[in-house]
């Protein structure tokens, strides 16, 4: 039998098997080369900046600035969920009005936002929130950077629409080499970009960052919406006050779990910075960049997974639903082996890619990540599987919860530690019990729909 034959009849069997199947691999391929990548951007930032404290400003940087992200109102992640019920009736032209109402919405959202940033971010003490000098980076130098971040970041409310688009057509690994993309530009520009003074180099980083993260999905979107869909090009005329209202009533339910998620995810190196000091963010980081890309590598199977529930309960397809998710939740004995294995081998890993004398290795350290990564790996599997369901109610109530305790908590466990590794023990103790009570009642609620689709 020929490798065409195999894949037609994989394929006759379970259309839907076969598309995740497909994602997922090209998913591996892409955005295992983007995470490959990603490893040599922190060796690349290090000759750059040249100074460890600097280097961890700018990584504090990115991480207060991606909150703005958040500011979208959650309309890129409703369109997500609004258009596959769309494809699978053909709806063409409920489609359309998806999509345009979802664009022109955020752009008038982009243009408020960054009007209301530019003022708001010369108020703010950067040098004081950071916990650097201005005998280090200078007051408007750091002030300037931030604009130029938040603009760029700003942007991708509109750039990255064409990523949630793809995600709704079951095109995950094509937003994978997006990822790719970026990381690629990141890289080339880091590596080829002169180091000058402090000042200079975290703004020409700025610069750096606002086009490698938009000039791909523009590219994208102009290639997508002339070639794939054509037909469904935003148009004025297409614009639609109540799918708006629509798309904004479910991405304000995934806004706010993305709110109370980046609490706890993004909030990490500031929290280091202020409550340890910014030489310990690079650090972080270190030990971050490793266990991520491995976990990750997991995770890539669960990009598809979203947009595909979403399809699948329009279809009816509950049964599938249910195996995939506790087949998905059994891989995470694997992310948690998988780590375990590397920390022993950890320092020469280290050693090799950073430099010896580099990092010393903490073995307690390295065993709370490979926790904290597994703990991260089921939250991705339970926030895919609910949030294509649109099973919100657990998720916000325990999400909330987890929210309100982690900051307090990585307070009192770096205190009483001495050491900045207590922010990341927060992370763990304040997600456990979303991840434990969602696997439980996510189950009953499918089964729950078993039940009355059999019964009509």
């Amino acid at each position: 039998m020929s490798l065409l034959q195999i894949v037609q009849k994989v394929k006759s069997r379970n259309s839907s098997d076969f598309e995740i199947i497909a994602n997922i691999f090209g998913s591996f391929l892409v955005r295992g080369a983007s995470m490959v990548l990603s490893l040599f951007t922190m060796p690349a930032y290090i000759r750059f900046f040249q100074d460890k404290a600097v280097l961890g400003v700018w990584y504090t940087l990115l991480s207060v600035m991606t909150w703005v992200t958040y500011f979208d109102l959650g309309l890129g992640n409703g369109l997500r969920n609004k258009l596959p019920a769309c494809f699978v009736r053909n709806d063409a032209d409920e489609a359309k009005k998806y999509i345009a109402s979802t664009y022109m919405t955020v752009m008038l959202v982009s243009m408020i936002v960054i009007l209301a940033g530019n003022s708001v971010i010369g108020i703010i003490d950067w040098n004081g929130l950071i916990n650097i000098s201005e005998n280090v980076i200078a007051r408007d130098a750091l002030a300037q950077a931030i604009r130029i971040v938040f603009v760029g970041i700003v942007l991708q409310f509109v750039t990255k629409l064409i990523a949630n688009v793809l995600y709704a057509i079951q095109r995950s690994a094509v937003v994978n080499f997006l990822t790719l993309c970026t990381t690629v530009v990141t890289l080339l520009l880091v590596c080829t970009s002169q180091s000058g003074s402090v000042e200079e180099n975290i703004v020409r980083m700025a610069w750096i960052n606002a086009v490698a993260t938009n000039v791909p999905y523009i590219i994208a979107t102009i290639l997508v919406f002339a070639k794939k869909l054509s037909i469904y090009i935003p148009h004025a005329s297409d614009f639609s006050v109540e799918k708006s209202k629509e798309v904004l009533g479910i991405g304000t339910m995934l806004l706010w779990l993305q709110v109370v998620f980046m609490v706890i995810s993004s909030t990490n190196e500031v929290l280091i910075s202020h409550l340890a000091s910014p030489a310990d963010v690079v650090t972080f980081q270190a030990y971050n960049k490793i266990f991520n890309t491995v976990s990750s590598l997991f995770t890539l199977a669960l990009v598809p997974i979203w947009s595909a529930v979403t399809k699948a309960q329009a279809q009816k397809k509950y049964q599938w639903i249910l195996k995939l998710n506790k087949r998905l939740l059994i891989v995470g004995l694997a992310v948690f082996g998988v780590e375990m294995a590397i920390v022993p081998f950890l320092q020469k890993i280290v050693d090799v890619w950073l430099g010896t004398q580099y990092l010393n290795v903490e073995i307690s350290v390295a065993a709370i990540f490979v926790f904290s990564n597994t703990i991260f790996y089921i939250h991705n599997v339970n926030t895919s599987f609910g949030n294509g369901a649109s099973f919100f109610k657990i998720q916000i109530v325990w999400m909330t919860v987890a929210a309100i305790i982690d900051i307090p908590l990585a307070y009192f466990l770096v205190q009483a530690s001495g050491s900045w590794i207590g922010v990341i023990l927060a992370n763990i103790i304040a997600l456990l019990p979303y991840e434990v009570i969602e696997i439980f009642q996510f189950n009953k609620y499918m089964n729950k729909m078993v039940e009355n689709n059999e019964q009509q």
